[in-house]
């Protein structure tokens, strides 16, 4: 009995130092209690101190606005129904029993189905907890028709009781069981017993392999609170292992026996290197520093990359600025420096993986050199040879704004007197294709992709004479069409152009000609915006940079929203939303994606248009990694000093 007494007093007294006690700048209380196996994660330091310092934000002033009344009173009530499938606890709540920092986690213990966990750090908030479980009993049972019942576990010799809460699947939602453990200081919520166990195992200090300790989590963390203001505490932090988070995020979804049967894209990636990447951390602050927002985030690879991940290899660049190219007329740039021989010896592998067929881009490659009625085309030697290692992109949003409008031009520097040799090589790689067009434009030629361009010969299509093993040459095709349908290619100006569009390369080919680009600098935002970079930077080289001032992709983004299209749109937004989305189907994917019931209850854009900062990023080579800072400005801070 004194045993199992003194093992309690002890247990409890590592609960109270572990979820009171006040820790130094880098050292987080929820990274002591979520594992090593955590595989994402994320921190608010204060849930009320970032509500008070979020209050203060323009984006915030605009939520507000009587105009959002409708929506966002529909909004919240049903975000909290969606949200009593999994915890039930709506951001009112986490306010009300919150009394400092609210963590939460995708965990995958080894052997185990992952798990989420969320803590909420409750310190002097014992009656709203208690009203909070209460409300939430009902919601189960009541509700949802759920079952609730108290469950006691033993943590070593310590019991701790549950309230363990399960709701019953419906049409649209897998059935759902959570624990929740009231401890005096904190508030655990689960949806796995083991995950439960563990976790206050770890409370309790009889485990030691906590997330803290874990090499990448601490490489990314310290890095970026390197880089705060001194004494300034992040808002938020954040973690991820990104091979297996996404993979214990697809163990989770109800996949068919075929896709459980094919390796998935998180194990194509790790097997060819893509593993190097340790980890990615880091920090997000609200309206501190002169921003509407900021954030930094270090991307951990503390090794020499290996096989295909090699492609990923950047230098600094102390002339990094906008190509000749870019214009202000565009409404976003990105532009970064890479090493285009690099990305090409080391892409093979990666298709191979892909294709499921060993030696298949050196089929193709042979195909494009040797084929009797092929190009005759060597295409590292005649054409990736001849190109340069600066990347630049520019997005323009074309009027009437539409599913369609978003359009895009890349494009790398060449070597010099190379164009002529470039030509060349697309003329032939080209010219017998038939899903190809030529068309001559000034003093250009554009190669336009438009399947079935011109009648097929039987030598045209240059395919790998190897057989891929999962893929039909009809699944191929459409993978290739739905890739660049519309793009276009030409060589012009000293650089190699690609687009998604014909009419936009042809603006940008004809604005080069007649000597008409208008340069970046002549934007006051753009310039406030470098001033920052080079306040923060101190001069010193980065890879890569970007800038968005225009309010016109918000706008197309905003309007498909509220047409209910938003996750079946052409945009990249919808394309990453519709990634996000477990319902990979256009005609239901919204219903997944857009909470809201009556979107349409927005208001105009153009009531907001007016409010809308700006903002870029820039990234830097680091001996372990890279480092990246984004920036966002309040609309009316153009015009201010730069930030210290």
């Amino acid at each position: 009995m004194y045993k199992t007494y003194r093992t309690f007093v002890l247990s409890f007294a590592t609960l109270v130092l572990m979820t009171t006690a006040a820790f130094g700048q880098n050292t987080i209380k929820s990274d002591l209690i979520f594992p090593e196996s955590t595989q994402a994660f994320f921190a608010i330091a204060d849930s009320n101190d970032l509500r008070v310092q979020w209050q203060s934000t323009e984006l915030n002033r605009l939520l507000a606005d009587e105009a959002f009344g409708p929506f966002r009173e529909t909004f919240q009530a049903e975000l909290e129904d969606a949200w009593t499938t999994r915890f039930g606890m709506s951001l009112d709540d986490i306010t009300a029993i919150s009394s400092g920092e609210v963590a939460g986690g995708l965990i995958a213990f080894p052997g185990k189905k992952p798990g989420y966990a969320l803590m909420v750090e409750t310190v002097g908030k014992k009656e709203q907890v208690n009203s909070f479980l209460v409300k939430r009993i009902k919601q189960v049972t009541n509700i949802r028709n759920g079952k609730a019942e108290t469950e006691r576990l033993m943590i070593g010799n310590t019991p701790v009781d549950a309230t363990v809460l399960s709701v019953p699947a419906t049409e649209t939602e897998p059935a759902r069981t959570a624990w929740y453990v009231n401890l005096p200081s904190l508030l655990l919520i689960t949806d796995d017993r083991f995950g439960t166990e563990q976790l206050l195992l770890q409370i309790a200090g009889q485990t030691q392999n906590s997330l803290a300790g874990l090499p990448a989590y601490k490489a990314t963390l310290e890095r970026c609170m390197k880089d705060l203001p001194a004494g300034l505490v992040p808002h938020v932090r954040f973690y991820i292992n990104p091979l297996e988070a996404g993979q214990a995020v697809r163990s989770l979804r109800n996949l068919s026996e075929k896709e459980r049967s094919q390796p998935s894209t998180y194990e194509i990636l790790a097997k060819q290197g893509f593993n190097g990447i340790r980890g990615i951390g880091g920090t997000f602050n609200v309206a501190q520093e002169g921003f509407e927002s900021i954030l930094r985030m270090k991307v951990y690879i503390p090794e020499e990359p290996q096989l295909a991940f090699k492609m990923l290899t950047f230098r600094n660049d102390e002339t990094l600025a906008p190509p000749a190219w870019l214009g202000a007329e565009a409404d976003r740039w990105t532009f970064l420096t890479i090493d285009t021989l690099n990305v090409f010896n080391n892409f093979g592998p990666l298709l191979d993986e892909f294709l499921e067929t060993p030696g298949a881009w050196d089929d193709i490659l042979a195909s494009l050199e040797k084929d009797e009625n092929g190009p005759k085309v060597n295409l590292k030697t005649d054409l990736i040879a001849w190109l340069g290692n600066r990347l630049a992109m520019e997005v323009v949003y074309t009027e009437p704004l539409g599913e369609t409008s978003e359009k895009f031009v890349f494009a790398l520097d060449i070597k010099p007197n190379a164009e002529q040799n470039i030509q060349d090589v697309l003329n032939r790689m080209f010219n017998t294709d038939p899903d190809f067009r030529k068309v001559d434009f000034q003093s250009n030629v554009i190669w336009q992709y438009a399947r079935g361009a011109k009648p097929a010969k039987e030598s045209s299509r240059r395919s790998s004479s190897r057989s891929r093993r999962n893929r039909s040459e009809s699944e191929a095709a459409e993978g290739e069409q739905a890739l660049i349908t519309g793009g276009a290619f030409c060589v012009a100006n000293g650089y190699f152009f690609v687009a998604n569009d014909l009419e936009i390369l042809q603006s940008v080919l004809t604005r080069l000609a007649a000597g008409q680009i208008e340069s970046l600098s002549t934007l006051p935002l753009y310039n406030r915006f470098m001033e920052v970079v080079q306040a923060r930077t101190q001069g010193a080289p980065r890879f890569a940079q970007g800038f968005n001032h225009s309010v016109k992709g918000n706008q197309l983004n905003y309007e498909l929203y509220k047409q209910g299209k938003l996750s079946s749109g052409s945009t990249v937004f919808s394309r990453i939303v519709r990634a996000l989305s477990d319902n990979q189907n256009k005609e239901t994917s919204d219903k997944k994606v857009v909470v809201a019931s009556d979107p349409s209850k927005l208001p105009p854009f153009e009531e907001l248009a007016d409010r809308m900062g700006y903002g870029g990023f820039y990234g830097q080579v680091e001996a372990d990694g890279w480092f990246f800072t984004g920036l966002r400005f309040k609309a009316e801070s153009a015009n201010a000093a730069p930030a210290p």
